[in-house]
């Protein structure tokens, strides 16, 4: 009885492993290719459905979606961000999307709560490589065992609610923009399992830059209760330069850098 009690719980845990690669492929699809891209396929179309993978973001999740313990992560964090050091790339070039790394702040640094870096508003975080656009935060909250009824089903719906949400999100007009400029590669993610900012990312969530925040609810599973949340800013991406630099035609960023830096044109 023991034995089988542990292979189901085995099977869910397997589920919510899934859910989780699966939401953040999702994500890493819509934000960081271009709509022609074209990249591999899931080879196990999770879900019942095809998502293009993005090569960095596969490398990284087998050894952040499961715990130490082989079961699914407490916690995944998913960061979406704006390079202010990125640049046009030549059609075909290799970049990485990843986030340079930067030190982690105290627990403290989190969301709407200051960091010293942030002290003075905006204007203290002009030197930050990144600008924080949208974090997804995937939470699994160990409780008492739940039925097994329809759970497949339910983490099934919570895919598509994302997959739905992507396009309605104020970040899909900045990624659909920087794409048709051929800089694509404009957005990095950052993929973790704290919630807690880095040196060189805009705090998120101060009142120089306020977000808002959806869940998309909660799914109960034998192997906890899954919690599914996106916070985005609701700032205008033009505020930032990099976003007007990346959004000109690539003929006038010679004469946007010369202006920016006091030069005669």
């Amino acid at each position: 009885m023991a034995a089988s009690a542990k292979g189901r719980s085995n099977e869910f845990d397997h589920y919510v492993c899934n859910a989780f690669s699966k939401i953040c492929r999702t994500v890493a699809e819509a934000r960081l290719l271009a709509p022609g891209v074209r990249e591999n396929k899931d080879k196990d179309k999770a879900f019942l459905s095809h998502t293009r993978v993005v090569s960095e973001v596969d490398e990284d999740l087998p050894d952040l979606v499961r715990a130490r313990d082989g079961t699914p992560a407490h916690l995944l964090v998913f960061t979406v961000s704006i390079d202010t050091h990125a640049d046009f790339s030549p059609p075909g070039a290799s970049v990485s999307c990843r986030m340079h790394p930067g030190v982690a702040h105290p627990k403290g640094a989190g969301l709407g709560q200051p960091s010293p870096r942030a002290e003075g508003g905006r204007e203290g975080e002009q030197g930050l490589r990144y600008r924080v656009l949208e974090r997804w935060i995937l939470q699994r909250q160990v409780h008492s065992s739940a039925p097994n009824r329809a759970v497949v089903k339910q983490l099934l719906l919570l895919v598509r609610a994302v997959h739905s949400c992507l396009r309605l999100l104020p970040c899909h007009k900045t990624a659909v923009q920087l794409q048709s400029r051929n800089a694509s590669m404009g957005l990095k993610y950052r993929l973790s399992t704290s919630l807690a900012s880095l040196s060189n990312e805009s705090c998120f969530g101060t009142n120089a830059d306020p977000v808002h925040e959806y869940s998309f609810g909660d799914v109960d599973t034998p192997s906890g209760r899954i919690c599914v949340k996106v916070q985005y800013s609701v700032a205008n991406p033009h505020d930032y330069m990099v976003c007007t630099r990346l959004l000109l035609p690539p003929a006038c960023v010679p004469l946007f850098h010369a202006i920016c830096c006091g030069r005669d044109v």
